[in-house]
């Protein structure tokens, strides 16, 4: 019998001669030194979904196109129309009057119900409260014609006797709702009755274009039309003109004016793109709405009354179509300026009167643009400069204009100077998209297309003489053009800057 020793000894030497086998394990039996304690998780808030784009609120009265039927548009139109007559708002830019006070006193005394008022008009053999002789609106419209904007409206004479018949009945004298109370108010039911009936007899006499009878008893559709022209646009019309009496008048104005100027800019690019070899720096100028002047028409209609703009440089002036100037300069009302256009463009004295960090934002100052005599540009034989690429363009003017221009070293542009280069304090003012502008061909008031008021076609007389002050009569003098220089790259083409000045003005609504 082997002892506990000799057990132990014939253990070793087995251990030695003979490969170990490695036990196997269950498939269930986790490897050694794998587990890990599970440590707690604080639960993870669940991202929400991205929600669908939600409509923008809209405003009490307020109706979208989107809420009316395909096919209701001219009915709409002809309803606004009918509206404006009721009111007398006659000119693009009227404002809506305040309701007549007598005429609601007596409106009061006689109706206390809306049921009292649609009774009072249904009833087609029921008295009138007031000889029709009493009635003020379309009072001077006996003869069925009336002047509505630029156009005339032929009412019939039997039309307008049914809507001072309709108004005799309510004892309305002044048509015209009170835009300080609610759209539901007893008064503002029965003008609102009294247009809607009106409109349906004076549509079917045929005067408001594109109206379709289809939609003419339809209350669903004009009752809010008629809520939205008249509690909504007139409303918010009337209130502005209560804070500041004239204002709505003159920012009509301005957004007609800044219309035009989109559809001046538009004309010339596409006129200068079929230009082959145009200058790539005057299809960029151009290209800027504020560039250009706001030219009115005269009160003549055979010329426009060119605006100076004090930002815009003597030089700059003389670039463009061939033109007669005022000899009284005209100063345009518009004092926002074109955005990073080269320094030739700007007057000199606007830009030197800019902060260190305005220059920087507003103005390329490393690039010129202009022949030194811009009436030179885009004749029938081109300027030998005009082939030149920009930079090669900018090499040769550059040091002969930059003089009178106080151009700020970036490396003396301390935080603060850059830190102020907010928005110049000349923003201009436009209307919402609702609301309405003034006709383009309207003549301008006290304007005169005198002869002796405008220089002939060529002539500047000494208007633009002493301002900028590097105009060059000698181009012997040019320094020497570096060949080799490549051409600058424009950023952005001319479709892409006017795109974008389009949408600036347009989104920015009162």
């Amino acid at each position: 019998m082997l002892c506990l020793e000799d057990r132990l000894d014939n253990l070793q030497v087995n251990s030695k001669s003979a490969t170990p086998q490695r036990p196997k394990r269950a498939g269930s039996e986790p490897a050694p030194n794998s587990f890990k304690p599970r440590l707690a998780q604080t639960p993870v808030r669940a991202t929400p979904a991205p929600s669908r784009s939600t409509p923008a609120k809209k405003r009490p009265n307020q109706v979208t196109t989107a809420d009316y039927p395909k096919g209701f548009e001219g009915t709409k139109d002809g309803f606004t129309v009918h509206i404006k007559i009721l009111w007398g708002m006659l000119e693009p830019n009227s404002v809506p009057p305040p309701a007549d006070k007598d005429t609601m006193a007596r409106f009061n005394s006689s109706f206390s119900t809306i049921a009292a008022v649609q009774q009072a008009i249904d009833n087609e053999s029921g008295v009138t409260l007031m000889a029709q002789a009493e009635i003020e609106t379309l009072k001077d419209a006996r003869m069925g014609r009336i002047k509505v904007g630029q156009g005339m409206i032929n009412v019939d004479e039997v039309c307008i006797h049914y809507i001072h018949t309709s108004l005799a009945k309510l004892s309305i004298s002044i048509w015209g709702p009170d835009l300080t109370e609610s759209p539901d108010s007893l008064f503002n039911s029965a003008c609102r009755i009294a247009a809607i009936r009106s409109f349906r007899e004076v549509a079917l006499q045929g005067p408001y274009p594109n109206v379709s009878k289809a939609y003419l008893n339809n209350l669903t559709l004009l009752t809010p039309a008629y809520n939205h022209f008249v509690h909504y646009l007139s409303a918010q019309r009337f209130k502005k003109e209560l804070v500041s009496p004239g204002k709505f008048e003159l920012v009509t104005k301005k957004a007609a004016v800044l219309r035009r100027r989109l559809r001046l800019c538009k004309a010339r690019c596409e006129f200068l793109s079929t230009i082959r070899g145009c200058p790539k720096q005057y299809i960029k100028m151009l290209a800027k709405p504020n560039a250009h002047s706001d030219d009115e028409v005269d009160s003549n209609g055979i010329t426009h009354t060119i605006k100076t703009l004090e930002f815009r440089s003597a030089n700059a002036n003389h670039f463009g179509a061939p033109h007669r100037l005022p000899k009284m300069p005209v100063p345009s009302t518009f004092k926002s300026p074109p955005t990073q256009l080269p320094i030739d463009f700007y007057s000199p004295s606007w830009y030197n009167n800019l902060p260190p960090g305005q220059k920087e934002k507003w103005v390329d100052s490393t690039h010129v643009a202009l022949l030194p005599n811009a009436a030179q540009s885009l004749k029938p034989i081109p300027h030998p400069d005009e082939s030149l690429s920009g930079s090669k363009f900018s090499k040769k003017y550059y040091e002969q204009k930059i003089r009178v221009y106080q151009v700020p070293v970036v490396e003396e542009l301390t935080e603060e100077h850059l830190d102020k280069t907010g928005d110049l304090d000349c923003c201009d003012e436009v209307l919402d998209d609702n609301e309405e502008g003034i006709d383009l061909q309207q003549p301008s008031d006290g304007e005169d297309a005198d002869e002796d008021e405008y220089y002939a076609e060529g002539e500047f007389g000494d208007l633009y003489d002493q301002e900028d002050g590097w105009l060059v009569e000698n181009e012997d003098d040019d320094v020497d053009i570096n060949e080799e220089e490549e051409e600058v790259d424009i950023e952005r083409d001319w479709e892409g800057d006017l795109e974008m000045e389009k949408t600036r003005h347009e989104e920015s609504v009162v």
